[in-house]
């Protein structure tokens, strides 16, 4: 259309199906305005398809779907922006029948969402609108989200020009919450308000050992709550509770030394940084009658935790593509583990990823174990780790890795297993387990004319491939072809 915007009208024939008619249209009116939007729909006409098992045949009538997807974001004035985006379908089963990645054809969810957010100064205001469906099957789904979710914060600054600092946030949100099995509908969103001052001192006189302390008030009101006999029934229930944290960092230590001569860098740094947080929530005496819908409503009471790791950073200063020699973290290995009066407090914590998975309560989290590294910036890798201690063995481990060479070669690969532990519940059903290994890889010239790419992910825990796809494709200056 011009250089701000354009269109594409695009045609599907299927030999054994019917057909499809979409168009898309992009803008972009600068770096903080653009936006995209594509509409497809397709007709299909009645059809006789083989069954499973090829031993007979079945009739499909003709039925028309369509599908939305796009985003954008627009700043309306200076403190004010907006944003929204949409991935929207009208049949589950159209949608993954003609998917050839195995993101679209596993992915069975529809989202709606948009967001105006604005700042003055210390304050934000911002409001989302945001629905989420999941398809188990073709009828039966569920649904979450808020519509509205307001919020109104303050971020923390000095209280009347003393080393003490104050903020606070606040925030209403009408939960959705909407679950289709088996024919029958359970409505449990509700409306919730919550408040959340909080006063922070912090101690940062000593360069190798710094302190923060704080202390919130937090009061939460919910319209509805749980009844022991009746269920989830509409009547309101709050609660109030204090949280009191100190973070203690250090004592720090540090090396620094030379090395002209490596090839690799001018000078190394290393750091060992220690820390302890220490956390307690007063008495909340109705848990159990809370609707436990986000991670807010979860919070257990009358505990204590103790959380303590040790991070080590490797820095190093290197130049790199002929520029000046930059200080770069290349390596980072982050290990921790919380303690917890409550036992009850371990199955809630969102600090671990094996959180929420039926393990029986237990003082102790898992370690988590953490490693990056960037060595250069065409080279990054990350593991992460949990282990149990009570029961000698990890949990979970994932790994992944990206390289990027001279403009012609890109290459990522991952690796996850979920391991199974014996007696350690969620995690003793072999049915439960996963292992996985994908990996994508694009050669292509240095114009990025001509190129290929090969995919695949693998299902080691089955020994079968979820999905394997092969793309060579070829750019011209009006048009290409794939």
């Amino acid at each position: 259309i011009n250089r701000s915007h354009d269109a594409t009208v695009f045609h599907d024939w299927f030999t054994a199906t019917g057909q499809g008619l979409g168009v898309e249209y992009r803008y972009m009116l600068g770096p903080a305005s653009q936006g995209n939007i594509q509409a497809y729909q397709l007709n299909e006409h009645e059809m006789t398809i083989k069954d499973w098992f090829g031993t007979g045949e079945r009739t499909l009538p003709g039925r028309r779907s369509y599908e939305l997807r796009g985003s954008a974001r627009h700043p309306i004035s200076d403190a004010l922006r907006a944003r929204g985006q949409i991935d929207f379908f009208s049949d589950v089963t159209v949608k993954q029948a003609y998917q050839t990645n195995i993101y679209d054809a596993s992915n069975s969810s529809r989202t709606i969402g948009g967001n105006v957010t604005g700042s003055w100064g210390a304050y934000t205001l911002s409001g989302t609108g945001d629905v989420a469906e999941t398809f188990f099957g073709d009828t039966e789904a569920s649904l979450y989200g808020a519509s509205p979710r307001v919020s109104f914060d303050q971020a923390e600054r000095p209280l009347l020009g003393s080393p003490v600092y104050f903020g606070f946030s606040s925030e209403y949100a009408n939960l959705l919450r909407r679950s289709r099995f088996d024919d029958q509908e359970l409505e449990s969103g509700l409306q919730r308000l919550d408040v959340n001052p909080l006063v922070r001192v912090p101690f940062t006189r000593w360069p190798f050992l710094t302190l923060n302390s704080s202390v919130g008030w937090r009061q939460t009101y919910w319209t509805e709550r749980i009844d022991e006999v009746a269920g989830q029934v509409a009547n309101g229930v709050s609660r109030s509770f204090l949280e009191m944290q100190t973070q203690i960092t250090g004592p720090v230590f540090l090396k620094v030394w030379e090395t002209p001569n490596s090839g690799y860098a001018e000078r190394m740094k290393h750091v060992i940084e220690p820390w302890v947080n220490l956390k307690r929530i007063t008495a909340i005496d109705n848990f159990d009658e809370i609707v436990q819908l986000e991670g807010i409503d979860s919070i257990v009471g009358n505990v204590t935790q103790i959380t303590y790791g040790l991070d080590n950073r490797l820095y190093a200063k290197r130049a790199e593509g002929g520029g000046p020699a930059v200080a770069n973290e290349i390596l980072t290995v982050s290990v921790q583990q919380s303690y917890y009066t409550d036992a009850n407090a371990a199955q809630f914590d969102r600090q671990f990823q094996t959180s929420f998975q039926g393990t029986l309560p237990s003082n102790y989290s898992p370690v988590s174990l953490i490693v990056r590294t960037s060595p250069t910036s065409e080279l990054s890798g990350t593991l992460r780790a949990e282990y149990d201690t009570q029961f000698g063995a990890l949990r979970t481990i994932s790994a992944d890795a990206g390289i990027e060479v001279g403009g012609w070669l890109n290459q990522t690969a991952g690796w996850s297993q979920r391991r199974f532990v014996e007696g350690l519940s969620g995690f003793d059903n072999p049915d439960n387990l996963d292992h996985y290994l994908n990996s994508f890889t694009n050669l292509r010239t240095r114009s990025n004319r001509l190129g290929g790419v090969y995919q695949f992910n693998y299902d080691i825990q089955r020994g079968r491939f979820l999905q394997q796809r092969v793309l060579v494709y070829y750019n011209a200056q009006c048009c290409g072809i794939n």
